[in-house]
Protein backbone atom coordinates (compact mmCIF):
# COMPACT_ATOMS: atom_id res chain seq x y z
CA UNK A 1 0.00 0.00 0.00
CA UNK A 2 1.26 3.45 -0.85
CA UNK A 3 -0.17 6.60 0.69
CA UNK A 4 0.53 10.13 -0.48
CA UNK A 5 -1.04 13.39 0.54
CA UNK A 6 -1.42 16.98 -0.57
CA UNK A 7 -2.83 20.09 1.03
CA UNK A 8 -6.00 21.18 -0.72
CA UNK A 9 -6.37 24.71 0.64
CA UNK A 10 -2.83 25.93 1.03
CA UNK A 11 -3.89 29.57 0.69
CA UNK A 12 -6.63 29.41 3.32
CA UNK A 13 -5.25 27.60 6.35
CA UNK A 14 -3.90 24.12 5.56
CA UNK A 15 -6.66 22.30 7.45
CA UNK A 16 -7.72 20.16 4.48
CA UNK A 17 -5.66 17.28 3.10
CA UNK A 18 -6.24 14.83 0.28
CA UNK A 19 -4.98 11.28 0.79
CA UNK A 20 -4.27 9.10 -2.23
CA UNK A 21 -4.15 5.43 -1.27
CA UNK A 22 -2.83 2.92 -3.80
CA UNK A 23 -3.25 -0.76 -3.01
CA UNK A 24 -1.09 -3.68 -4.13
CA UNK A 25 -3.81 -4.47 -6.68
CA UNK A 26 -3.27 -1.04 -8.28
CA UNK A 27 -6.60 0.27 -7.03
CA UNK A 28 -6.43 3.92 -6.06
CA UNK A 29 -8.66 5.68 -3.55
CA UNK A 30 -8.86 9.38 -2.73
CA UNK A 31 -10.02 10.61 0.66
CA UNK A 32 -10.40 14.20 1.73
CA UNK A 33 -9.65 14.97 5.37
CA UNK A 34 -11.82 18.02 6.13
CA UNK A 35 -13.22 20.42 3.54
CA UNK A 36 -12.13 23.84 4.70
CA UNK A 37 -12.42 27.18 3.00
CA UNK A 38 -11.70 27.34 -0.76
CA UNK A 39 -11.43 23.58 -1.30
CA UNK A 40 -12.60 22.42 -4.72
CA UNK A 41 -12.54 18.78 -5.78
CA UNK A 42 -11.96 19.77 -9.41
CA UNK A 43 -8.75 21.51 -8.36
CA UNK A 44 -7.17 18.45 -6.73
CA UNK A 45 -8.60 15.39 -8.51
CA UNK A 46 -7.65 14.20 -11.98
CA UNK A 47 -10.44 14.39 -14.54
CA UNK A 48 -11.16 10.65 -14.41
CA UNK A 49 -10.70 10.32 -10.62
CA UNK A 50 -13.45 10.35 -8.04
CA UNK A 51 -13.53 11.21 -4.38
CA UNK A 52 -14.05 8.01 -2.39
CA UNK A 53 -14.84 9.64 0.94
CA UNK A 54 -14.54 12.69 3.13
CA UNK A 55 -13.52 12.57 6.78
CA UNK A 56 -14.74 15.40 8.97
CA UNK A 57 -12.51 15.61 12.04
CA UNK A 58 -14.73 18.02 13.96
CA UNK A 59 -17.49 20.60 13.48
CA UNK A 60 -15.57 23.86 13.19
CA UNK A 61 -16.43 25.94 10.15
CA UNK A 62 -12.84 26.07 8.93
CA UNK A 63 -13.03 22.28 8.53
CA UNK A 64 -16.32 22.10 6.59
CA UNK A 65 -16.77 25.43 4.74
CA UNK A 66 -16.55 23.76 1.28
CA UNK A 67 -18.32 20.53 2.21
CA UNK A 68 -21.69 21.23 0.57
CA UNK A 69 -20.08 22.26 -2.71
CA UNK A 70 -17.87 19.18 -2.79
CA UNK A 71 -20.63 16.71 -1.92
CA UNK A 72 -23.06 18.29 -4.38
CA UNK A 73 -20.69 17.35 -7.22
CA UNK A 74 -19.78 13.91 -5.82
CA UNK A 75 -23.15 12.38 -5.00
CA UNK A 76 -21.89 8.87 -4.15
CA UNK A 77 -19.22 10.12 -1.76
CA UNK A 78 -19.67 9.27 1.91
CA UNK A 79 -18.93 11.71 4.72
CA UNK A 80 -17.35 9.96 7.70
CA UNK A 81 -17.28 11.51 11.16
CA UNK A 82 -17.66 10.54 14.80
CA UNK A 83 -21.15 9.77 16.12
CA UNK A 84 -21.03 12.88 18.33
CA UNK A 85 -20.18 15.18 15.44
CA UNK A 86 -22.79 13.49 13.25
CA UNK A 87 -25.49 14.03 15.89
CA UNK A 88 -24.95 17.77 16.17
CA UNK A 89 -23.64 18.60 12.71
CA UNK A 90 -26.87 19.56 10.96
CA UNK A 91 -27.71 22.10 13.68
CA UNK A 92 -24.16 23.49 13.77
CA UNK A 93 -24.01 23.74 9.98
CA UNK A 94 -27.43 25.37 9.67
CA UNK A 95 -26.46 28.02 12.21
CA UNK A 96 -23.11 28.73 10.53
CA UNK A 97 -24.81 28.92 7.12
CA UNK A 98 -26.91 31.85 8.36
CA UNK A 99 -23.69 33.92 8.51
CA UNK A 100 -21.45 32.40 5.86
CA UNK A 101 -23.61 31.13 2.97
CA UNK A 102 -22.11 27.63 3.06
CA UNK A 103 -24.61 25.93 0.78
CA UNK A 104 -27.40 23.40 1.10
CA UNK A 105 -27.11 21.00 4.04
CA UNK A 106 -29.07 18.25 2.22
CA UNK A 107 -25.96 16.97 0.36
CA UNK A 108 -24.20 16.65 3.69
CA UNK A 109 -26.94 14.87 5.61
CA UNK A 110 -27.44 12.38 2.77
CA UNK A 111 -23.72 11.51 2.79
CA UNK A 112 -23.26 11.45 6.57
CA UNK A 113 -21.92 8.15 7.91
CA UNK A 114 -20.99 8.05 11.60
CA UNK A 115 -18.00 5.84 12.42
CA UNK A 116 -16.32 5.09 15.71
CA UNK A 117 -12.65 5.91 15.53
CA UNK A 118 -11.75 5.30 19.17
CA UNK A 119 -8.01 5.30 19.78
CA UNK A 120 -6.73 3.98 16.42
CA UNK A 121 -5.28 6.50 14.05
CA UNK A 122 -7.04 7.62 10.87
CA UNK A 123 -4.78 5.29 8.86
CA UNK A 124 -6.01 2.25 10.80
CA UNK A 125 -9.56 3.34 10.03
CA UNK A 126 -8.78 3.77 6.35
CA UNK A 127 -7.14 0.39 5.99
CA UNK A 128 -9.51 -1.66 8.16
CA UNK A 129 -12.93 -0.14 7.45
CA UNK A 130 -12.96 2.00 4.36
CA UNK A 131 -10.73 0.04 2.03
CA UNK A 132 -12.39 -3.28 2.73
CA UNK A 133 -15.63 -2.73 0.90
CA UNK A 134 -17.10 0.37 2.53
CA UNK A 135 -16.61 2.76 -0.34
Amino acid sequence: MEISFQHTNSLAGHESTLLHVSTRDDDTYSYLIDAGESVSSTAFLDTDAELDGVFLTHAHTDHYASLSQILSTASDTQLYTSPGTATMFEDVYTEADRYQDLGDVIHITEALTPIILGHPSMMVCLSSRCLQGTR
